[in-house]
């Protein structure tokens, strides 16, 4: 539980850096690979985390 709007941000933060990294790692040839056969890509899953902060903002009448 944050207790301080300070708190989550800088959680938030440190989330965006690790996500930032592992996207930066990834080549296109990795992009169409399913962690599990049949399932989503790893390239949908980065466009999946990229625009749903985008997506819930509007959702709540943020933008």
């Amino acid at each position: 539980m944050y207790r301080k709007i300070e708190d989550f941000l800088n959680d938030w933060e440190q989330a965006a850096q690790g996500t930032i990294k592992v996207f930066e790692s990834l080549t296109d040839e990795k992009l169409d690979q399913a962690i599990v056969e049949g399932h989503s890509t790893l390239g949908w899953l980065g466009w999946h985390l990229a625009t749903a902060p985008a997506f819930f903002t509007g959702v709540v009448g943020l933008m």
